[in-house]
């Protein structure tokens, strides 16, 4: 029977662990280890973010593993708990039952809470915000989202749409064109663009908002 290598855990508790499973060493780190022995420290959890920037706009980062969505989490005993709101825990005590934790900087990896209590106005009312977190709850989140034309699902017009070929002012310029008896064709060739793209601004089926 071969025998399997043991090595300390990285969390210097104290056990020992399967040495092919020293490649998740940094995700049982401190974190706990799924066998119901692991323990939390904030000196570890600290360790793995970013140290604190000198300009207050700066972001701290969270430096361990993100999903896909960007933001982290850590095991904490047996829950799964998202690094931004941990790190508010960390360093201004429990969350109130039904707020979130959200981000004045709208980048999902900051935990940066530092900073005297400050007020976020989202939905009509202020919150509570310290650094670059507040709290809120989802309808505040969604208020705020709308305020800063996060909702991506939402169709974005003419020249806010990151896939516009035209511009407000061609779409002007273009029709004044066509209206003069230039042919949509050449008006297209101008600008770099269909024809088909030229035929529906200048007969009003898309940029309709353009005057």
């Amino acid at each position: 029977m071969r025998q399997v290598e043991l090595i300390p855990c990285g969390c210097n508790c104290g056990t020992l662990i399967p040495a092919r499973d020293r490649q998740y060493r940094h995700r049982r780190f401190a974190f706990g280890h799924g066998n119901g022995h692991g323990i939390f420290s904030p000196e570890h959890f600290w360790a793995r973010v970013e140290e604190l920037p000198t300009d207050e706009a700066w972001c701290r980062l969270w430096l361990g593993a993100v999903d896909r969505k960007g933001y982290g989490s850590v095991n904490r005993s047996t829950k799964r708990t998202l690094v931004h709101r941990l790190a508010w825990e960390l360093t201004h005590g429990p969350i109130p039952d039904g707020l979130w934790v959200l981000h004045v900087c709208d980048t999902p990896a900051c935990v940066r809470c530092d900073g005297p209590l400050t007020a976020y106005w989202a939905n009509g009312t202020p919150h509570p915000c310290h650094g670059h977190l507040w709290l809120g709850t989802n309808a505040d989140n969604i208020a705020d989202m709308h305020a800063k034309q996060r909702n991506v699902s939402a169709p974005r017009r003419g020249e806010a749409n990151g896939f516009a070929k035209l511009t407000d002012d061609i779409v002007r310029a273009a029709r004044i064109a066509y209206a003069n008896g230039e042919t949509q064709t050449a008006i297209a060739a101008r600008y770099g663009v269909g024809q088909d793209t030229i035929s529906l601004a200048v007969l009003g089926k898309t940029w309709r908002h353009v005057e």
